[in-house]
């Protein structure tokens, strides 16, 4: 399996809401971008995208 640290960030954010998709609107931004080790501005980008992907 791939671990999160060897992935780009927005390989991180994928990976996590292929896994827990539940929990990503669920959990606040600053404890889910420390978890991911990116910072509250890059995650709040990233999901931006990811809405954008998916509409």
């Amino acid at each position: 399996t791939i671990t999160l640290h060897m992935l780009d960030a927005p390989g991180r954010v994928e990976r996590f809401l292929r896994k827990y998709e539940n929990l990503f609107e669920v959990l606040p931004k600053k404890e889910l971008a420390a978890y991911l080790n990116l910072s509250p501005e890059t995650l709040s980008r990233l999901k931006s995208k990811h809405k954008e992907l998916f509409i």
